[in-house]
């Protein structure tokens, strides 16, 4: 039941950090977990400017410091066992 818990609460922010993990090269394009991209400027206006946001939040600091596999492991494993966001029924 904990891991079916931790997994409900966190699968949208490790989604996002895979996302981003998979765009550090790019400047501005998300490139998603089944290969289809999402372009800051071309897609549907709601959709680009939540691309824009995670590439000018998330995926610019990463590029910025760049996070190896290690750390970026590290990231998601701090995400993931976040003690102050927990899944309730």
């Amino acid at each position: 039941m904990c891991q079916i818990a931790l997994l409900k609460t966190h699968a949208g922010e490790n989604l996002v950090l895979g996302a981003a993990r998979r765009s550090i090269r790019c400047t501005d394009k998300l490139i998603l977990g089944n290969g289809s991209i999402i372009s800051r400027d071309k897609s549907e206006y709601e959709i680009s400017k939540i691309a824009g946001k995670v590439l000018d939040l998330i995926v610019r600091p990463l590029r910025d410091i760049q996070i190896n596999d290690h750390e970026f492991s590290c990231l998601k494993a701090i995400v993931f066992f976040d003690p102050g966001n927990y899944y309730k029924d």
